[in-house]
């Protein structure tokens, strides 16, 4: 994975709507090129605040239908439900250098680590554990999982903890009426995009974000998708 600045390629029915950016993609004037050929690798980051019990039948069909799936939960509650994610929110494992889960799917690296209202300086540690795991554990992609919640008026929020980062990929929270139904794209102080993406209990149980690999390992395109529970279930 180089260090160069990301450009991603978006497709799907949020082609448009997807980019509520603080400033757009580099690649937006190339939004029409093809997304799938030969050569490319994807993970596919499936997101819902549902309990694990409730969320495993719906869970199942859309986990075999794409590459590379990892399970996230955002809001798991006891601890015998969050086995069934691949990481989940108050049961990532401590380290000596942190509170990580690096997941192993395919060829690639995926670390997910998580903060809360009332955790200290929650940008500094964010920023200082995300470049352990992109520069010393190799890792291709580091989603957080916040609670900070997208839009505080006096506290640090999702959008401030993404414009001070520096090696964060995707924040995944919990959706509230403060964040948005769409994803919103941040940029962190390198300049380079930030995904954020917020899944409920409701009707849009369960949020997609497909990222797709080029031969060289860089990232290169995006699919965001909202799958509802009856979707799911099918």
């Amino acid at each position: 994975m180089t260090n160069t600045r990301r450009k991603f390629l978006v497709q799907g029915s949020m082609l448009t709507t997807a980019l509520v950016a603080a400033k757009p993609f580099d690649a937006l004037a190339t939004l029409a090129s093809p997304f799938t050929g030969e050569g490319f690798n994807q993970v596919t980051l499936l997101h819902t605040a549902l309990p694990a019990t409730a969320a495993a039948s719906r869970l199942g069909k859309i986990k075999h239908d794409h590459a590379n799936p990892v399970l996230l939960g955002v809001n798991s509650s006891e601890e015998e439900q969050s086995a069934n994610y691949d990481a989940a929110a108050g049961y990532l494992p401590q380290h000596f250098d942190g509170t990580y889960k690096i997941i192993h799917k395919g060829q690639f690296r995926i670390a997910v680590i998580e903060t809360a209202p009332g955790e200290g300086n929650n940008a500094e540690t964010v920023n200082h554990l995300a470049a352990f795991l992109k520069k010393d554990e190799n890792c291709d992609l580091v989603v957080c999982i916040s609670q900070l919640g997208f839009k505080n008026r006096s506290s640090i929020d999702d959008i401030r903890l993404a414009e001070r980062s520096e090696n964060l990929d995707i924040i995944i929270g919990r959706r509230s009426a403060a964040s948005p139904k769409r994803p919103y794209i941040s940029l962190n102080k390198k300049r380079a995009e930030v995904i954020l993406q917020y899944a409920d209990d409701q009707e849009t149980a369960i949020g997609k974000i497909k990222i797709v690999f080029d031969k060289k390992g860089d990232k290169h395109g995006i699919e965001f998708r909202r799958f509802r529970s009856e979707e799911a279930i099918a």
